[in-house]
């Protein structure tokens, strides 16, 4: 083998950077798999009626996540209660994975109805330090 030839774990035997053809790692290569990019999702929940400062879906909301009951894959980020109109922003996989929990969870007031959308967060203002401090130590 000349002095260009690569090897070591996941490279052919013979495999040469000039080579004009090149084979992917075989599968029993110990590739760690991507990292998991999340959304962020802010959701809107309206209150048929405004019965409380703070309503009973948010009541639910927030004993989800001080019983640590949220999925793995959801983490609940804020969350503003305001009478008829309240949000939360969360991590997530995507929007409908926030939209189906939501739905699922909070069904028991009946007079609330959540949407979720998309955030784009390099424009928002004010969250940016607060989520890169919270995301650092989860990891």
């Amino acid at each position: 083998m000349d002095s260009q030839t690569l090897q070591g774990p996941g490279v052919e035997q013979g495999f040469s950077p000039h080579s004009s053809f090149h084979q992917a790692p075989s599968a029993s290569s110990s590739a760690m798999p991507a990292p998991v990019k999340n959304t962020f999702v802010m959701a809107v929940h309206t209150m048929e009626v405004e019965t409380a400062r703070v309503p009973l879906a948010m009541i639910m909301l927030s004993d989800h996540f001080k019983r640590r009951s949220l999925p793995p894959h959801l983490h609940l980020r804020v969350m503003a209660p305001s009478g008829k109109v309240c949000i939360s922003m969360w991590d997530a996989p995507s929007c409908e994975a926030v939209q189906d929990w939501l739905d699922e969870n909070l069904s028991m007031d009946p007079g609330c109805t959540s949407t979720c959308h998309e955030v784009e967060e390099g424009f928002s203002i004010g969250l940016s330090l607060e989520l890169a401090r919270v995301r650092a130590a989860e990891k």
